[in-house]
């Protein structure tokens, strides 16, 4: 069994301070949740339980600003873009293509505490970036080649393009923080960067009350890195890092890289130093090799959960999704036996059956024609939604609706033929109007999650269904936010293709009990966290480690 490093924390930390003067702060918060359960099993009399953070918490803290999802973001940073661009703007639909990545650009530059008016500076003249960015200083070496070559390169309709976008990104990054700061929200990078900006300018003590203990931590950005480097300087912080003697000490070893450097910089107390285990004795690794994603998935939890019920400890099995895409084949397969798990894992909403429903119904609308006077479909597109399985719950309307139109060969199916109860109808009546688009997927999602809660006590994927319904219906409430006149001002093409890159971006956060059962996690999650038994699905090359570089405005040799 091995040794846990948030419990051997929680041991020191009980040991030297009371629990009432600290604050924790975690880099997740699952962290959180176990570390709160290996101290409870030391107390033997009731006490105040430290407070609890992750360092995303703490930063609000500091601020006051609210973290939204990305979505409102995004819509508020559109109405940044507009005011910025001008005539130039693209449309919304268009710009929701790439306004993700200059969220991205904006919070990566605000996360490393970047000097986003030198990043984005508007520069012509060769002599002039010999001034501000000598090339013989290594922190400006890459800035001087990228504007040198820019400048020399020949004129063309891209350069001009991109010069022409590139000279605005500051003013947009700067109207967009001060649109946020106005409404008292932020993005992760604005808000560690406003808190850095804080803590430098005024006194500590009433921001950061109390003994801080930063715990298992590993590949800081600049705004934590100075966070703790407040800390230390005020006494404030104890700094507690997982580590093994056998990536750590040895200095060749690329898993202690970051470590190394943190514990130099902020060494942990001299009494804390967490057991080794691969000094100890050698992990049994057994390599599986399947021709499919759902075989994988299948033998993944068969394993998983022969490991579980071979074990006395009831958190001793983790499986480990390196690719998100195989959470609903892994949960489809996992043994009946199986019934207590937790998931935590992003869940991409473009993989889920309510989205493929969607955008089938839509592709059902848009082929209503009239025949005879009366609305009628095309006959393969009554069927693909027929066939969808989130209909099995309106299974009598559907085998009849089938039955008819297999028995007398419909190529038109009349709309009134499939709407024979309530519920066919909110999807099967024809639009008159394609401004009620948004209000008929609303009603359709409202169906779907009523239907939902009935299912969710017997059937835990209902759970993942009733979430991602929720998350839909909140990106279309988005959008009739954002053109208040409704979405009927757009044409429905431009609609759903808005709404479609709108929802292949947005991911489900779920969460569950994380004290019980077999453990489903990202890799991400697995920070801190030990286990005697742990599967990894899939190790590919080019998923485990992923070798794909995230899309930039921000050219590679000004990122390092």
């Amino acid at each position: 069994m091995p040794n846990h490093f948030l419990k051997e924390v929680a041991e020191h930390i009980y040991s030297h301070h009371k629990t009432g003067d600290v604050v924790l702060v975690f880099p997740n918060r699952r962290s959180v949740f176990f570390f709160r359960k290996y101290l409870g099993e030391l107390i033997e009399k009731p006490v105040l339980m430290p407070e609890s953070f992750t360092i995303n918490e703490l930063f609000s803290r500091i601020t006051g600003y609210v973290v939204p999802e990305s979505l409102p973001l995004l819509f508020r940073l559109y109405d940044a873009y507009k005011e910025i661009f001008n005539k130039d703007a693209e449309s919304i639909d268009e710009f929701v293509t790439w306004g993700e990545i200059l969220l991205h650009d904006f919070d990566d530059t605000d996360k490393y505490l970047v000097d986003a008016g030198q990043l984005f500076r508007n520069l012509t003249d060769l002599k002039e970036i010999d001034q501000l960015f000598p090339p013989e200083e290594d922190q400006y070496a890459g800035l001087n080649t990228f504007w040198k070559n820019l400048v020399s390169a020949r004129n063309s309709e891209e350069k001009e393009k991109f010069l022409a976008f590139w000279n605005n990104l500051y003013p947009l990054y700067h109207r967009f923080r001060e649109k946020l700061s106005a409404e008292g929200i932020a993005y992760e990078g604005m808000n560690s960067r406003e808190a850095i900006t804080k803590l430098e300018s005024l006194d500590v003590e009433p921001f950061l009350p109390g003994h801080h203990c930063c715990i298992g931590f590993n590949a800081l950005n600049a705004c934590e890195r100075k966070l703790f480097s407040i800390l230390r300087k005020a006494r404030k912080a104890s700094f507690y890092w997982d580590t093994d003697p056998w990536y750590i000490d040895n200095t060749w070893h690329e898993a202690g890289f970051f470590l190394r450097k943190n514990r130099e910089e902020f060494p942990s107390p001299d009494d804390f130093t967490p057991h080794s285990e691969f000094t100890k004795s050698r992990p049994d690794v057994q390599i599986t090799g399947l021709p499919s994603y759902t075989g994988l998935a299948a033998s993944a939890g068969r394993s998983a959960f022969s490991m579980l019920s071979g074990s006395d400890t009831p958190l001793s099995t983790a499986i480990v999704l390196a690719d998100e895409n195989l959470l609903i084949p892994l949960l489809q397969t996992l043994p009946e036996q199986c019934n207590a798990y937790n998931v935590s894992i992003g869940f991409p909403v473009r993989e889920s059956p309510i989205y493929t429903f969607l955008f089938q119904w839509l592709e059902l609308q848009r082929s209503c024609k009239e025949h005879k006077g009366k609305p009628c479909y095309y006959y393969r597109h009554v069927l693909s939604l027929l066939h969808h399985p989130l209909l099995d719950t309106l299974k009598v309307e559907k085998e009849e609706n089938l039955q008819q139109i297999i028995t007398l060969k419909m190529i038109r199916v009349p709309a009134e033929l499939l709407c024979s109860s309530d519920s066919m109808k909110v999807i099967f009546a024809p639009l008159t109007d394609t401004r009620t688009i948004p209000a008929r997927l609303k009603d359709i999602l409202v169906q779907f999650y009523q239907k939902n809660v009935d299912n969710d006590a017997i059937n835990p994927l209902a759970t993942i269904e009733g979430e991602t319904i929720l998350t839909i219906y909140l990106a279309l409430q988005h959008l009739e936010d954002l053109l208040p006149e409704s979405a009927g001002q757009l044409l429905p093409e431009t609609y759903i293709r808005m709404l479609r890159n709108i929802l292949q971006n947005l991911h489900v956060p779920l969460s569950g009990e994380p004290l019980q059962g077999l453990q489903i996690l990202g890799l991400l999650e697995t920070r801190n966290l030990d286990f005697e038994n742990i599967v990894i699905l899939p190790a590919n090359e080019g998923v485990l480690p992923r070798t794909t570089q995230p899309s930039s405005f921000i050219p590679q040799n000004l990122r390092y």
